[in-house]
């Protein structure tokens, strides 16, 4: 395996930083990775190992305010810059790879940028789709006035940055997991006004229009996830129709690629992704 780094330049020409797996066996495809909230590309090593063991090269960055990248921790200006990045990475990795099918795989807050680029882009170049425990909605209710204070806040103070109240040792049954992340310098547990809002309504927008969606899904959940809810991630599959491939992972948490079992999952998605190259 070859781990190649390289920048990409965003709407603001601004050097997102990024990484490039290539498998030493021939390429069967490609997959470009965008990553969670407070997280970053290299929590998706072993993930891009995996996947190269199997002939899958993987592609992916630290979006904006995450990990090596420039930006306000957890804030983003406007959640088309999202989209616009997934553009961009989707352009590097055809670039890199002509041939090969290209698939788009997206966890938890990256699941919800995801979906929402698929359900408003009809891409040629895109062969498939993984959806990861996306945050289409909490696995929790949020106190109704907390809720309200981020709406009044979130228009007079937009780049405000709050806790994102993710207990690390919830991310998978794997104590080593929650330990990592705690010690990871590049992890953060910030979320901005506008961040949250705007992806609290992103995430009902695509559970509202999953019926659009145009490409071969596989959308993966853990029942035990206590951050995002799989029970939306249901409700998403059901709506998408015959394209959409549901897996909920019975007593996994919200890391599926990062659990105790996390090469069962992995082989999971390899297969299905060769069997739709």
């Amino acid at each position: 395996m070859a781990k190649e780094s390289f920048q990409l330049l965003d709407a603001y020409d601004r050097k997102l930083n990024a990484y490039f797996w290539l498998p030493e066996q021939e390429v069967v495809a490609v997959v470009a990775i965008i990553h969670g909230l407070g997280d970053h590309i290299s929590r998706f090593e072993y993930l891009s190992e995996f996947l190269n063991f199997n002939g899958i090269a993987t592609i992916g960055m630290d979006y904006q305010g995450h990990g090596k990248s420039p930006g306000k921790r957890g804030h983003i200006r406007s959640y088309d810059l999202f989209l616009s990045d997934i553009e961009k990475l989707l352009i590097e990795a055809r670039l890199r790879n002509n041939n090969a099918p290209l698939f788009l795989f997206g966890h938890s807050l990256g699941g919800n940028i995801v979906a929402n680029y698929i359900l408003r882009h009809q891409s040629k170049e895109i062969s498939g789709v993984i959806i990861s425990s996306p945050y289409l909605k909490l696995a929790f209710d949020p106190p109704k006035w907390k809720i309200k204070m981020a709406k009044i806040l979130g228009s007079l103070f937009p780049s405000l940055t709050l806790s994102n109240e993710i207990d690390p040792m919830e991310l998978s049954h794997d104590p080593f997991v929650g330990k990592a992340y705690l010690e990871d310098p590049l992890v953060h547990n910030k979320v901005s006004l506008k961040l949250y809002n705007i992806a609290t309504k992103q995430g009902i927008w695509a559970l509202d229009n999953a019926h659009l969606l145009n490409y071969p899904a596989l959308i993966l959940h853990g029942d035990e996830d206590r951050l995002t809810s799989h029970l939306a991630t249901e409700e998403f599959a059901v709506k998408a129709g015959p394209r959409a491939t549901l897996k909920i992972w019975k007593g996994l948490r919200h890391e599926l690629h990062q659990e105790k079992n996390k090469d069962e999952v992995l082989k999971y998605i390899c297969n299905w992704i060769k069997e739709h190259i």
